[in-house]
């Protein structure tokens, strides 16, 4: 496993997990209940959306949201990874990838083969732009970008959406365990154009805009194919992420039982 970070890491994303992902989660990781509640710092079936200043709808699911801090979230998966013996290579970039002889050279000039690569490595994924099933302009039309900062106190009890800010988009208030993540989501059109959005969204709420960090999300454009030779692409390397909300962790967690690969 060789990643680009130390973990733990910060990572930019609200951290709500849907009941599906939840479940799915549990069983292939094979969680007890303890593990999971280490990992969720509020859960809520009540949610309430927003237009602008004014709310417009409030009301409850059967099933119920889980917000995560990524940061503690990743880190536990990686040490996951450890305990059942997999090698954790942290610090080091990967800068290329043959895909003919699956071998990946790293920021600090090493080289390793493996029988299959899997690339998880992100919207800008050097694994993807590899392979011949990558195109670049195809790619970059459907790109979204999301910007949040983290609020140090609990906002909110429950999930708040907020339309009206931008379009196509939403913005977002999450709990979390003694914080908020207030985030804004869209298809990107102009960076800067969306910053001040973004400014004038943390105003509208009363919160002052610095240290917002953002992000690219690939909406609506996943690979229909994300398999060549020996190597998969799974995530947001590949596309898989909900077009409509932006959720990813699910698409990139599920078993793919048809796989040819």
């Amino acid at each position: 496993l060789i990643d680009k970070a130390r973990f733990p890491r910060p990572k930019v994303c609200a951290g709500a997990l849907t009941y599906k992902t939840h479940k799915l989660i549990m069983r292939i990781f094979e969680l007890s209940s303890e593990e999971i509640q280490e990992l969720v710092s509020v859960s809520s079936n009540a949610f309430e959306v927003y237009y602008k200043d004014r709310r417009i709808l409030s009301g409850k699911y059967k099933r119920p949201f889980y917000f995560v801090d990524r940061k503690m979230y990743d880190n536990f998966f990686v040490n996951k990874a450890r305990t059942c013996g997999v090698e954790v290579i942290e610090k080091d970039r990967i800068v290329d990838y043959n895909p003919y002889t699956n071998e990946v050279t790293l920021s600090s000039a090493k080289k390793f083969k493996g029988r299959y690569i899997i690339g998880a490595d992100g919207v800008n994924s050097i694994i993807r732009k590899r392979l011949p099933v990558y195109e670049a302009e195809e790619w970059k039309k459907s790109l979204a970008l999301g910007m949040e900062v983290y609020v140090d106190k609990q906002l909110v009890k429950k999930p708040r959406m907020y339309l009206g800010y931008i379009n196509p988009g939403y913005g977002w208030a999450f709990p979390g365990r003694n914080n908020t993540i207030v985030g804004l989501g869209g298809i990107l059109r102009n960076k800067h154009h969306f910053a001040e959005k973004f400014r004038r969204f943390l105003n509208n709420l009363n919160l002052r805009a610095e240290g917002f960090v953002g992000h690219l999300i690939p909406y609506g454009n996943f690979l229909k194919e994300p398999i060549y030779r020996e190597t998969l692409l799974t995530g947001d390397a590949a596309g898989f992420v909900d077009p409509l909300f932006g959720e990813g962790i699910f698409f990139c967690t599920q078993e793919r039982r048809n796989s040819s690969f």
